[in-house]
Parts: C-alpha cells; structure tokens; sequence
C-alpha cells in the first residue's frame, strides 16, 4: 500500500518526533525571497533583507519547530535563528 509522501520540510509528526521546518531568506535578483527547504516556489519576496528575514521569523512561529537560516548569493548560510512557536491565543 502506498504512504502518502510529505513534502519539503513540512513540520509533522513522525513515531512521535516532530521534523524542523527551515525556512531560508536568499537574495535574488532586486528582492530578497523566503522558502521552505526542499520546495522551489518562493513563499515570498521583499525588498530588504530585514523585512524577508522579519516576514520568515513570523511564519516561523506557526510551526511547532522552525529554523530560518540567512543565506549569502552563493547559497552559504551566513546566519541561522531558532524560532519558537507563538502559544495559541
């Protein structure tokens, strides 16, 4: 029987571990853009490094664990933050 496959990084819950989701900010052409590791669509694009790193930190908080890693033009991580997820309200 086949499994249904999850993609990327997407955090879930397997034998009781829960997988990182890590989210890396890398500069592009004009813009700064934001993706999950092991998918090839941005989530989205900034005009500053600030705001895309700001934007994954806040995406970062919805995941029950979560890494954004700050990348240089060559794909080197120059910077990684651990993200805790924001409590339910």
């Amino acid at each position: 029987m086949l499994q249904p496959q999850m993609g990327g990084t997407e955090a879930a819950v397997d034998a009781g571990m829960v997988k990182t989701t890590v989210l890396c900010v890398k500069p592009g052409i004009g813009r700064w853009h934001v993706m999950e590791q092991g998918f090839e669509k941005s989530l989205a694009f900034f005009p500053t490094e600030e705001e895309a790193i700001a934007y994954a930190v806040s995406f970062g908080r919805t995941k029950p664990d979560a890494i954004v890693r700050v990348l240089d033009e060559r794909g080197e991580i120059v910077r990684e933050l651990d993200v805790e997820m924001r409590p339910p309200k």
